[in-house]
């Protein structure tokens, strides 16, 4: 092992001995990414992987601020239909689509291991993803509805293997609408909330979709994510997906 390759180790060590904070986690990711390609960054992010699947929350921490660091654990993506007859198109009026909704096909990914997707979230109301994923996910096919074209589900079954099914902003007709600043952060909806509500809206939009993204911690210490894109008030998306706390950012 060369000079510059024990270096990257003992950066990558440090990294994921230390309490993790937002710094030590810009750190990381950065040297992951920087990392040549090869068996040896194969085997770092695989050290990289076990220490995060070894890296459990406090339960004191189940009620802690949404500022943290999360890593996807579940994800599943519904599209269907709505009864326009019972949604207005006002955006507030959305959440409630689902009280409405005809599905045609549900995916799910479930295996944590392969959904390498990180959500962080700070105090002054940024955020930001980061992707370790490789392709393809291991996606199933939950539920298919009575309306549904069996063919064209497998075909999304197919295609949402090889996407960024991991995250809200993989949704077409989402990504469009979001602005992020030049080290890929978005700023939420309400930045003070993220240091007292338990729910907090990070992105939402009326172009010609609508739009929203929304994190809610629940009673466990789980964080739910639900994103949704509905166009020609009529054809939805939704991706619901679930993190667990890897920190606490102060």
């Amino acid at each position: 092992m060369n000079e510059i390759q024990t270096k990257r180790w003992n950066q990558l060590r440090t990294c994921l001995a230390n309490p993790m904070t937002r710094e030590s986690w810009d750190e990381l990711t950065h040297c992951l990414e920087e990392w040549p390609e090869g068996d040896e960054k194969a085997t770092a992010f695989d050290y990289f992987m076990t220490v995060i699947a070894s890296m459990k929350s406090p339960d004191k921490l189940k009620k802690a601020p949404l500022a943290g660091l999360w890593k996807l654990v579940w994800v599943e993506e519904d599209r269907g239909t709505v009864d326009t007859d019972g949604v207005s198109y006002d955006v507030k009026d959305v959440a409630e689509i689902f009280d409405f909704h005809i599905s045609e096909d549900r995916l799910s990914c479930e295996e944590e291991s392969a959904l390498q997707f990180y959500l962080e979230l700070h105090s002054d109301g940024t955020y930001r993803e980061t992707d370790f994923a490789s392709s393809p996910l291991p996606v199933t096919l939950v539920d298919c509805g009575d309306d549904s074209d069996p063919e064209e589900a497998e075909r999304r079954l197919r295609k949402a293997s090889y996407t960024k099914l991991g995250s809200v902003w993989g949704i077409s007709g989402y990504e469009h609408s979001l602005a992020l600043d030049e080290e890929n952060y978005g700023t939420c909806c309400a930045p003070k909330k993220i240091s007292t509500a338990r729910s907090v809206v990070l992105h939402q939009d009326h172009p010609d979709e609508i739009v929203e993204d929304r994190v809610s911690l629940r009673e466990d210490g789980v964080l739910e994510r639900r994103g949704y894109v509905l166009w020609d008030g009529v054809y939805y998306t939704l991706r619901t997906l679930r993190y667990r706390r890897i920190a606490s950012f102060a």
